[in-house]
């Protein structure tokens, strides 16, 4: 029997309203709305099976936050600008409007207000908020309404994924997150978002650049391979965002993202964002950068207004059991800190014993681990999870009722990530940090996040605090 095929104008079109018979001969389809989704010979149909994998996304944004609770956090700018108000009034792209009212953002945070309005003047911004306040959002629609506004670039006989805009991040997690949300913003234009990231299939991502590429996502290390093999070019990149822009530049990453920096030909537009910047990290963002507009939201350093703060004085043997006791009280998600990877597999495997739903999630468990690791914690499935610092940067899950640093983190920095991953776009969360006799230094530093949330601080605290050396770690710069 023929199989008949249907397209359909997707202009003003919601695919909800369609069937999608999974035991049907007729294949639907949907044509682009723009000249995208026709860039370098690509056809221009959107294939249903595309389209729902797409449009599921959406059912997972998590949607009703009170978002005007950061109508109080100060800001802070290099120079005056004026922030937006609303998304309508900056007269964004018709397509991107629909996409963002799907996703029922209708009130820009202090972030997006700023970002949004800077960028689209074609500035260069460096970008410090506090965790959960919505910068993803922010550095992909100004990028995504200047794609729509301009058009795809000229036509080329390269065989190589030509993206236009670049996104850069850590590490594989917050890579898939930020891909997740472009692909939300991007919906029914024709624009392909992809993600290549290290611990994947390389001919999976190979197959899937080669279908396209307008927006890439990218950890540094694995866009260089694709750069060495020729799969990947970066001749028509206008945009360049580097999120968790301080942990980018470090010792670390700083050499990967120089090379790939320099590797540009057309000069372009950067945005970096992080809820952390070290004095010596901001004078090396201005190098990759071009007379940008540094601003910082809320108090530089330090975590979201929306937690409280908790410590607990244990030794180690005596951790377990008081993690039990304090998890006994608890409902919703629960994200677990430990230091070791193995130390994450033994505890995920103790508290499952004692009768918790408990997974873990560490840089030696393969990509379909930890992506099946975070999908039970996302669900619900395991509302526990223990995990190293590979997941203290970037992840957004909005219901983590709770961060337990049963580990305390190597910094006051990443003190702030770890417990970013709570009380995100408005919610109440609560961080929860074990102290010992050998943790002194880190108390020090701790001590002062208390003080800043006028928190009960313990007399146990204070007299721990009193003990121990000066700090070298401050909040201030």
């Amino acid at each position: 029997m023929a199989v008949q095929q249907t397209r359909y104008e997707s202009i003003g079109a919601n695919p909800a309203q369609y069937d999608f018979p999974s035991q049907r001969a007729t294949v639907r389809t949907y044509t682009a709305d723009t000249d995208w989704g026709r860039r370098d010979g690509r056809s221009g149909i959107l294939h249903s099976s595309q389209v729902r994998q797409d449009e599921s996304l959406f059912g997972r944004h998590s949607t009703g936050l009170d978002f005007t609770k950061y109508e109080e956090i100060p800001v802070q700018a290099s120079d005056h600008f004026l922030p937006i108000h609303s998304f309508e009034e900056c007269r964004l792209h018709s397509r991107l409007l629909n996409n963002l009212r799907r996703l029922s953002y209708s009130v820009p945070t202090p972030v997006q207000k700023y970002v949004i309005s800077v960028a689209l003047e074609g500035r260069d911004v460096i970008a410090v908020a506090q965790t959960g306040s919505g910068k993803t959002a922010a550095f992909l629609i100004p990028i995504i309404h200047k794609m729509l506004t301009n058009g795809p670039p000229a036509a080329s006989s390269s065989q190589a994924a030509r993206p236009v805009a670049l996104i850069l991040a850590p590490v594989r997690e917050l890579a898939i997150q930020i891909h997740e949300e472009a692909r939300k913003l991007v919906f029914l234009t024709g624009i392909r978002a992809v993600v290549v990231y290290g611990g994947a299939a390389m001919h999976l991502q190979t197959s899937e650049l080669r279908q396209g590429c307008d927006i890439l996502v990218a950890t540094p290390g694995r866009l260089l391979d694709f750069l060495d093999r020729g799969f990947v070019q970066l001749t028509d990149v206008q945009y360049v965002v580097m999120d968790e822009a301080d942990r980018m530049l470090d010792m670390g990453f700083e050499p990967q993202v120089k090379r790939l920096i320099q590797g540009l030909q057309l000069k372009t537009q950067t945005t970096m964002c992080s809820a952390t910047f070290a004095p010596e990290v901001v004078q090396l963002a201005y190098t990759y950068t071009s007379n940008p507009l540094f601003m910082a939201l809320g108090k530089v350093g330090t975590a979201t207004t929306y937690v409280s703060h908790e410590v607990y004085y244990t030794e180690s043997r005596k951790k377990v059991l008081i993690l039990h006791e304090i998890l006994k009280t608890m409902s919703g998600l629960v994200l677990i800190f430990v230091q070791m990877k193995r130390d994450a597999n033994s505890l995920a495997r103790a508290l499952c014993q004692i009768g918790y739903d408990a997974g873990c999630i560490h840089g030696d468990r393969d990509q379909t681990e930890r992506e099946r690791a975070l999908g039970a914690f996302r669900s619900g499935e395991r509302p526990i999870l223990v995990a190293t610092d590979v997941a203290q940067r970037g992840l957004d899950i909005p219901n983590v009722a709770a961060v337990i640093n049963f580990d305390p983190p190597r910094s006051i920095e990443d003190y702030v990530h770890r417990i970013g991953r709570t009380g995100r776009a408005g919610r109440d969360g609560r961080g929860i940090s074990f102290l010992g006799p050998n943790d002194q230094r880190y108390a020090q530093s701790l001590y002062s996040v208390f003080e800043e949330a006028k928190q009960e601080i313990p007399q146990w605290f204070t007299s721990l605090v009193s003990c121990a050396p000066t700090a070298s770690l401050s909040f201030d710069w």
